[in-house]
């Protein structure tokens, strides 16, 4: 392999730059000259209400350590989901959330965009080449999907840096890329999506050995292996030092959550990749064809359940099989087996051996998120078989070709790809026909309607179409009958076709005006508007994710009035339940048995959450009140206990004072709470936020113990007579974390000044 091109980036790669913008600009035309924007699924119900918290919050000169309005309150700034440390993330405290959105969104693509088409260009695979291969990463269903996961879509944004910057600076050792390196990967951290930043890790982590061993071929010399551990022992301990204030409130939460003994493996695998679904490689709709029900299928594409790349690449990957490859191909070979083999989950027993026996393995859901390992390897693929196309004769014999040399040399017909891959066309084509004639079998082994089945043929009818055209114009390209440029342009041209056609309608847009929270209140929303009480989904309203209506945005008006999880925050609603990947483990435990569906198993546990309004499908609720008739149905408990209460024990309610007067310190500032209190009698005074490290509490300006009430609230002891009681929340270790990251970037920063005063130009490790 050769060494790093000096010139990484010169005048004649900005028209190519310049290429990859505009056509990003053209991909997301609807959202950016328009007033439509991407709303569905997480965007809505989790992103925008976590990024309006933190915004009212910091604006308030407030940091947003504790969020009230979900699970009885939840450390909020622990959480790296929400993305708070997150240094592109600060648009959105900038800008109202609609603007910031499309702003985020082309920031990060064409981040990803450039940084792939550098990466590729290491590789000295021709410039042209290149721009194919950053579509190949931009634009495919996967990638395209995990808009619906800010957290997601930076690491994914930031990955080809990464990875260019591990391998310049094995080549060529300069400090500043080691360095560079190190912030990269801190910033795909805080991005704050766990399951792709470990799997993304693992890439890298294995492209950093493949680089090393490419390089160098006496790296098993015992002293180059501590070398290059100790280079290892060094990003490691820097990206956790660096991100200290993020990591270790995280790993805090999770000392409390019920991820502390990790996921059974059956809730891990729930959602992995079938066997059925990897059809959807071949046709964007799987086993719907080439329909994409943007509304209904999004969920499926974000999970990496579904995953399209065009029939243009699985031609190019084909393709790949007939040149004389790179190490650096069989490389990529092997990952996109193992992201599949991944990605396939309970399927196969390849991820039960991962959960059992890699670290951190058994922490992770949702294994069609392993997609995401070929990501990259499928960009070197789709780039190398340009690349070949442009630059190999026709003549070119195949690496697979096991005849001797004399009969290498035979007639040209006889080497061509095109022919090779028309066998493979074949074979294609006595698949369908097989399972045409044993439509019937098909129907009862896979369970499918007739419905299904149509939907399957015709998109099988689609690739076979498109596959066979591909072929053809390979045939005319080699024979000579199209020049090589005219070949090219209907490549490309199919190629931007079928991403731009179908990616585009993974994910749905709708009126930009679905998020202004002030003018488009939903009706349900002033009918339980209360700042005392909280409100509830029942097990089947809270796994909703889509509702029906005459058109999208109809439907997701009906969504919107169950006040899904998480968006109670936007107005200052209280929700007992909510929707996130961690929850704290005594919460969840107590919370476990009160629903079964819709019906309701545990009612006291109801009153003693605070619950005044209950959102549910069923029609009639005994002893609760329907206050509202619509698709989904609330009911209203009289017996709810407010936030605050006095109560003779600490685990069995037995009610002294049932009302307070309370306050902040500020309107958005949810990490100070004063209560004024007079009783005449003693008891224990109970808060109902969840128990957690961190909360302080002072009776009458004297610190006093908290104490865990009915095993999830806050309490103290509190004796008769007038009282001022205060309750604080400052995360635990939060201020040792900080301590420790400004002296190591003080360390790092003394290091940097006296590496350029010195004036080092090059620093070599080995």
């Amino acid at each position: 392999m050769n060494a790093v091109d000096k010139n990484l980036t010169g005048k004649k790669d900005l028209i190519y730059l310049f290429i990859i913008f505009l056509f990003i600009i053209i991909f997301f035309n609807k959202i950016i000259f328009t007033d439509n924007n991407y709303f569905i699924g997480d965007i809505y119900s989790q992103f925008f209400p976590w990024k309006e918290f933190a915004k009212n919050s910091i604006q308030s000169g407030v940091l947003p350590f504790w969020d009230p309005f979900t699970f009885s309150g939840f450390p909020f700034l622990a959480d790296i989901q929400k993305g708070v440390f997150y240094p592109p993330g600060i648009i959105f405290l900038i800008f109202d959330f609609s603007f910031a959105l499309k702003i985020f969104i082309l920031i990060h693509f064409i981040i990803m965009g450039w940084s792939v088409f550098l990466f590729l260009k290491t590789f000295n695979f021709s410039k042209f080449s290149c721009v194919f291969g950053a579509f190949i990463y931009m634009f495919n269903t996967f990638t395209v999907s995990k808009i619906v996961f800010f957290s997601a879509i930076g690491i994914l944004a930031f990955l080809p840096i990464s990875l260019l910057l591990i391998y310049k600076f094995i080549y060529e050792r300069k400090i500043h890329d080691f360095v560079l390196l190190i912030m990269i990967l801190c910033v795909e951290f805080l991005s704050g999506h766990p399951p792709i930043f470990f799997y993304c890790s693992i890439f890298s982590f294995i492209f950093f050995v493949y680089t090393i061993l490419n390089k160098d071929e006496t790296v098993f010399f015992v002293k180059k292996i501590f070398i290059y551990l100790f280079y290892l022992i060094i990003i490691l301990s820097l990206l956790v030092l660096i991100t200290l204030p993020q990591s270790g409130l995280f790993f805090d939460l999770i000392k409390n959550s019920t991820r502390i003994d990790g996921i059974s493996y059956n809730d891990a695998t729930v959602d992995s990749l079938s066997f059925s679904s990897l059809l959807s490689f071949l046709m964007p709709g799987a086993l719907n064809g080439i329909n994409i029900e943007p509304y209904k299928d999004w969920l499926f594409f974000s999970l990496g359940i579904f995953n399209f790349f065009s029939v243009t690449f699985i031609f190019l990957f084909f393709v790949s099989f007939f040149f004389e490859g790179k190490k650096l191909i069989y490389f990529s070979y092997i990952i996109i087996i193992i992201s599949i083999l991944l990605a396939l989950g309970k399927n196969t027993p390849v991820y039960s051996c991962f959960f059992s026996f890699v670290p951190g393995f058994s922490f992770l859901r949702h294994p069609g998120l392993a997609i995401s390992l070929a990501l990259v390897p499928f960009s070197i693929i789709f780039t190398f078989s340009i690349d070949k196309l442009l630059t190999t004769s026709t003549t070119h014999v195949s690496l697979f070709h096991f005849s001797k040399e004399s009969v290498k040399a035979e007639n040209h017909i006889e080497t061509k790809i095109s022919r090779k891959l028309f066998f493979i066309y074949i074979s294609f084509l006595i698949i369908f026909f097989l399972i045409i004639l044993n439509y019937g079998n098909v129907l009862k082994i896979y369970n499918l309607k007739i419905s299904d089945f149509k939907n399957f043929i015709s998109g099988f009818i689609f690739f076979l179409t498109l596959f066979g055209f591909q072929v053809l114009f390979l045939f005319l390209k080699e024979k000579l009958l199209i020049s090589r440029h005219f070949y090219f342009v209907l490549l490309f041209g199919i190629f931007v076709f079928e991403l731009f056609y179908f990616s585009g309608k993974v994910n749905p847009v709708i009126d930009s005006s679905i998020y202004n929270i002030e003018k488009d209140i939903p009706e349900t929303v002033n009918l339980i508007k209360s700042s005392s009480f909280k409100f509830i989904h029942t097990d089947y309203v809270q796994k909703m994710r889509i509702m029906k209506g005459n058109s999208i945005y109809d439907a997701q008006k009906n969504y919107l009035l169950s006040i899904p999880s998480n968006t109670g925050s936007l107005y200052k609603l209280y929700d007992a339940w909510g929707y996130n990947p961690v929850i704290l483990k005594d919460y969840y435990k107590f919370c476990s048995d009160i629903f079964k569906g819709d019906e309701i198993l545990n009612k006291e546990k109801i009153n003693l959450l605070n619950v005044k309004y209950i959102f549910s499908f069923k029609k009639e609720m005994a002893d609760y009140e329907k206050i509202y008739d619509g698709v989904i149905k609330i009911y209203k408990n009289q017996n709810a206990v407010p936030v605050f209460f006095l109560t003779e024990d600490k685990n069995n309610l037995i009610p002294v004072i049932i009302q307070t007067a309370w306050g902040r310190k500020k309107e958005n500032d949810f990490n100070f709470h004063k209560i004024d209190l007079k009783t005449s009698k003693s008891g224990y005074f109970v808060f109902s936020n969840n128990y957690y490290p961190g909360w302080k509490a002072f009776v009458n300006n004297q610190s006093v113990n908290i104490e865990k009430c009915f095993n999830i609230y806050m309490g103290i002891k509190i004796n008769p007579g007038e009282q001022t009681i205060i309750f604080k929340f400052y995360p635990e270790n939060f201020y040792i974390y900080t301590i420790i990251f400004y002296f190591v970037s003080l360390i790092l920063i003394c290091l940097a000044f006296f590496y350029y005063r010195y004036k080092v130009k090059k620093f070599n490790f080995i």
